[in-house]
């Protein structure tokens, strides 16, 4: 299915049924009830889809956006919907788990905090080992200024067995700790996901870059070297370029993608603050207000942006 066929007004799907298409494009749709207006949203944001509903694609790409309703009121009445039929039908645990894991992230970005505790608790009575769930936590105490908890919660995730295969959980975690602070523990998951020529291998690359120059280790320049032999050559491939000096800013930014501006924005400004240079602010302050909010880096830089703001 392509974007065209998934915005399709004709194509109707019952409330409640989602329809999770990956494929070997940059679109990748989710379509929900589409009597609402939609937009895209990444899916390495969310990594989301109702496993009864799921399409596979040639080479099992990793899923890019999805789409959702447009308006929060919309986006509610659907996801309580389904809540409401999942707790009394035959759905499985895991659909249930997804669509908490996205009414959560909805919660956190109204800044609902109390809503999305709620959520959150909701998931992990079903799971106690969903590790989405509890990155969420962590995010939210880290947001409520709880570093001491937010670390704790990222911890008990040490112990929960994880697939080696699975680079999406390694990547969320890296950027979890990072905004935390646990530089150490971002670049340990970074290297699961950099040494594999996987889809996410680049961001992984990227991310290690930046936490070992935050713990001051001299030869991140040298190990970001060694990561661009062996990553995915695809965006954001063209970030490793920049921070390698093969490319300059101005050739990084010609992008007409918001979504990957957001990314390149938030890379480029952590490392212009990292060299003491305050027009990194300016570009995490561009992301925070244009950004897209659901993506992994809008986060990072607005945690970035925060502490680097004098007190």
């Amino acid at each position: 299915l392509g974007p065209d066929l998934a915005t399709d007004p004709a194509l109707r799907l019952p409330d409640g049924i989602g329809l999770h298409v990956e494929s070997r494009g940059d679109l990748v749709d989710r379509h929900a009830t589409s009597s609402v207006q939609l937009e895209r949203l990444p899916a390495r944001g969310l990594q989301v889809g109702l496993a009864s509903n799921r399409i596979e694609g040639p080479n099992d790409q990793a899923p890019q956006p999805f789409l959702i309703p447009k308006h929060l009121s919309a986006r509610w009445l659907l996801l309580d919907e389904f809540l409401a039929t999942s707790r009394q039908s035959e759905s499985t645990k895991q659909d249930r788990l997804s669509v908490l894991d996205v009414r959560a992230r909805i919660c956190m970005l109204e800044n609902n905090y109390d809503e999305a505790f709620k959520t959150i608790a909701e998931a992990l009575k079903i799971d106690d080992e969903f590790v989405p769930a509890i990155m969420l936590k962590a995010q939210a105490l880290e947001a409520e200024g709880k570093q001491n908890e937010a670390i704790k919660e990222v911890e008990k995730t040490a112990s929960i067995r994880v697939e080696p295969q699975d680079m999406q959980w390694h990547l969320n975690r890296a950027y979890t700790r990072y905004q935390l602070g646990d530089y150490k523990g971002c670049i340990e998951d970074c290297k699961s996901v950099t040494n594999d020529r996987n889809i996410h291998s680049a961001y992984g690359a990227i991310l290690k870059y930046l936490a070992l120059r935050e713990i001051g280790d001299k030869d991140a320049a040298t190990a970001l070297a060694v990561d661009a032999e062996i990553v995915n050559r695809s965006w954001p491939y063209e970030v490793i370029e920049y921070f390698m000096n093969s490319i300059n800013q101005d050739e990084l930014l010609k992008l007409d993608s918001n979504d990957k501006l957001t990314e390149a924005k938030t890379f480029i400004g952590i490392d212009l603050l990292q060299n003491n240079d305050q027009k990194g602010r300016e570009m995490l302050e561009w992301v925070q207000k244009n950004g897209n909010k659901f993506f992994l880096e809008y986060s990072l830089a607005k945690t970035v942006l925060k502490n680097s703001t004098p007190e």
